[in-house]
Parts: C-alpha cells; sequence; structure tokens
C-alpha cells in the first residue's frame, strides 16, 4: 500500500512538473507544439495536455493516471499558469 500511495504522488508531482514547466515556455513565447513535447517528456505516460490563455495569462493542465491495478489507477491533474513576459 505504501508503495501504491507512493507512486500516486509521483506521478501528481511529475504532473505538476510538467505543467510548471509548460506554462513558463509559453510565457517565453515558444511555439505551442514545441511546448506540448516538452510537457509530455516531463509527464507521466499517457499524459494528456491542454492550453488556455486568458489575457496575458498562460495556463497548462496535465493529466494521468496514477500506475497500479485497474481499481487503484487514480487520475491526477496538474494546473500551472504564468504570465506572459515581456519581449
Amino acid at each position: 500500500m505504501l508503495l501504491w500511495g507512493m507512486g500516486v504522488g509521483l506521478a501528481r508531482q511529475e504532473c505538476a512538473d510538467a505543467a510548471r514547466g509548460g506554462a513558463r515556455a509559453l510565457a517565453r513565447g515558444e511555439a505551442p507544439e514545441a511546448v506540448r513535447a516538452l510537457v509530455l517528456a516531463a509527464a507521466p505516460r499517457g499524459a494528456t495536455v491542454e492550453f488556455s490563455r486568458d489575457g496575458d495569462l498562460h495556463r497548462v493542465a496535465v493529466a494521468a493516471r496514477s500506475p497500479g491495478p485497474n481499481g487503484l489507477a487514480f487520475p491526477v491533474v496538474a494546473r500551472a499558469s504564468a504570465q506572459v513576459e515581456p519581449t
């Protein structure tokens, strides 16, 4: 049970790191296709990525399933936002 709990926490942290990195990259003005590749490389396998923009705020959401058998694999989601950086 402890290993399962650690797996859930690790998946959540990977999603959070990927979302933060993606939001920062979008705020710097990097291309969305490149940012998507960057986020998916840092996220757990099978993750999905969503981008949105609200004024000068870029938002990134990363969703995945934690490791574990079907009944114990939980969905984990992390969101991050970053303000557009001046150029």
